[in-house]
């Protein structure tokens, strides 16, 4: 047996289920949290749910999340959780032209925030979801527009992960 094969055999399961610590931490903390610290935990729990494909779940966190944004004017919350919506309209309902409006929802509201973290995967799934309703002129500008930012936050990752879509 191959040593890489041995250390890739014990890593494996440990990849497997890193993100439940996380999302338990989350949920542990969630009722100490107040205002916009409490909004940021619920959407990533989304996010978290949405990675581990638990939908009820993720819908919850990002409608909780979404609510109590709006009652507090948090728009960087607001636009978080509207671009959870739109990538839940995708991943779990293929419903791509829902996902094309919630995603142009939260990009306005990103313009309004001056925290911009989570913009360039917004404009990412934009494209995807214009690319997989065959508009095409509009998948390249917000591609375009994803790579921009993701260069302007040196994210690598993202910058590779777009061109593989522009490419195409």
């Amino acid at each position: 047996m191959k040593p890489g094969f041995l250390i890739f055999s014990f890593l494996l399961p440990l990849g497997l289920f890193s993100q439940k610590p996380h999302i338990d931490h989350l949920r542990k903390i969630l009722p100490l949290l107040k205002d916009s610290a409490r909004i940021d935990s619920m959407n990533e729990l989304s996010q978290q749910y949405i990675e581990q494909s638990v939908k009820d779940s993720a819908e919850y966190y990002a409608i909780s999340a979404y609510n109590m944004s709006a009652a507090l004017h948090y728009i960087h919350g607001l636009a978080v959780s509207v671009s959870r919506q739109g990538n839940m309209k995708t991943y779990f309902y293929g419903n791509l032209s829902e996902a094309e409006k919630l995603d142009k929802e939260a990009i306005g509201l990103y313009q309004k925030s001056a925290n911009k973290t989570g913009l360039a995967a917004t404009y990412d799934h934009l494209a995807f979801a214009c690319f997989g309703q065959s508009k095409y002129d509009e998948a390249l500008k917000y591609s375009d527009e994803s790579y921009a930012v993701y260069k302007k936050n040196q994210d690598e990752t993202g910058m590779t992960g777009i061109l593989g879509l522009i490419t195409q």
